[in-house]
């Protein structure tokens, strides 16, 4: 990883970010590909994590507003599985409608779907329900590119090219201020190897679990 662009998040108190580690154990780069890995924790007796996951992300280090992002890489279609590569916003302190979120790609243990979601204000503070989320029956196993165009007005989402969910700005003055549209601010890239947790496609902590990353390309327009 180049240390310009990419930097190991902090642990936080959220799933995916629960057992976060810098040890070079959940990591490796072969053959010019990012393995990301969930491994059982027995390389940190002083870690209570049952299992050190990895984790990068640009925040602080590249960010950006609008654009296009394309990412190659797969991944095992095995229970307790619990990647993703995601954007989140720079800045997300105060208010108004502090939350959003877009998810390029992710897969829930071995469901066999990709999952690209829009998470907004409206939908995740205040459970709005609405078409935000786009799941996609496919071999995660195999070598695809997942992609997301944002603009100021529309988010699409594509798998090796064809166009798989389609979320629009809302042109309706209630529905906007509660929150649905939060994106037109800059935003930062979050490549992860989680794990599912109890409950919740619960992982074998005696597992490795891992993803591997081709490459990901950003596109701008000048």
């Amino acid at each position: 990883m180049n240390a310009k662009h990419w930097g190991v998040p902090k642990r936080q108190n959220y799933m995916w970010a629960r057992q976060i580690s810098n040890s070079p154990s959940v990591y490796a780069i072969t053959k010019g590909k990012l393995i990301c890995k969930a491994i059982p924790n027995t390389v940190n007796p002083n870690d209570t994590a049952e299992m050190l996951t990895s984790a990068f992300s640009t925040k602080d280090k590249f960010e950006f507003k609008y654009g296009k992002v394309e990412v190659r890489l797969r991944t095992s279609n095995v229970e307790g599985n619990f990647p993703a590569v995601w954007l989140l916003p720079a800045e997300q302190k105060g208010v108004p409608f502090r939350y959003g979120e877009i998810d390029i790609f992710e897969t829930f243990g071995n469901d066999g779907k990709a999952h690209q979601t829009v998470h907004n204000h409206r939908t995740f503070a205040l459970g709005r329900k609405e078409k935000n989320a786009f799941p996609h029956t496919l071999d995660v196993t195999q070598w695809h590119i997942y992609g997301v165009e944002w603009t100021p007005t529309y988010i699409l989402f594509t798998i090796d090219g064809k166009t798989t969910g389609y979320y629009e700005k809302s042109k309706d003055a209630k529905i906007l201020a509660e929150g649905q549209w939060t994106f037109d601010r800059p935003y930062y890239i979050v490549v992860n190897q989680s794990t599912g947790q109890k409950g919740w496609h619960e992982p074998d902590v005696n597992h490795v679990y891992a993803t591997e990353v081709d490459w990901i390309r950003v596109y701008q327009r000048k």
